[in-house]
């Protein structure tokens, strides 16, 4: 009779190891893959709540500056569908006596060419202050294509990335901004304001 020797199993087999390794390399992949496209996504959206926080902050302050100002001193502002890309204005600071104080003369300038849009303190000067300094102002506003046409149905031709355009008795602000946000895509986004001015 053969003495037979029985082992007991303590371990696993090579091939065991491979299918685990196999097994949780492709559950890290899986991992991998999520944490990836919820970064991508996280700088997508930081990146387009800047825009949309820069461009919201100046027309905020813009409209609060325009409503203190008053119609007479608004530069010439065309009716629809014509626009300008330059508007200079005073605000109001009060009264002196029987006359109205009025801030030194301020202004928006565009230069489409490199994207920005200033507003300027004393424009015309060669002591201007900026006030304010944006970049990345798209050359047309958005859906607008130069074809001497409205294609964005706003009621203007071939409007570049801020104009201005006056309806009646107030003003109205168009501004679009693009920049390239993360992985090269294009990130753009608009505002247009309606604002009265003071008589």
């Amino acid at each position: 009779m053969c003495n037979r020797v029985r082992r007991s199993r303590s371990g696993f087999t090579l091939i065991e190891v491979l299918i685990v390794a196999m097994i949780l390399g492709i559950v890290l992949y899986g991992v991998l893959g999520v944490l990836a496209a919820s970064s991508s996504s996280y700088r997508h959206s930081s990146a387009s709540l800047d825009m949309e926080s820069r461009g919201s902050r100046l027309m905020e302050r813009l409209v609060d500056a325009l409503r203190r100002s008053g119609g007479t001193t608004l530069t010439s502002v065309p009716v629809n569908p014509l626009w300008t890309t330059t508007l200079d204005f005073q605000r109001s600071q009060g009264f002196e006596g029987v006359a109205g104080n009025w801030s030194e003369v301020e202004g928006l300038r565009v230069d489409l060419a490199v994207g920005s849009l200033r507003w300027l303190r004393e424009p015309e000067m060669a002591s201007q202050a900026v006030i304010d300094d944006v970049q990345s102002v798209r050359p047309m506003l958005e859906g607008e294509i130069a074809n001497g046409l409205d294609d964005n149905g706003n009621g203007l031709i071939d409007e570049p990335g801020f104009c201005v355009t006056r309806e009646n008795n107030a003003i109205r602000l168009h501004l679009t901004l693009e920049e390239e946000g993360p992985n090269g895509s294009t990130l753009t986004r608009s505002w247009s304001t309606r604002v009265t001015t003071r008589n």
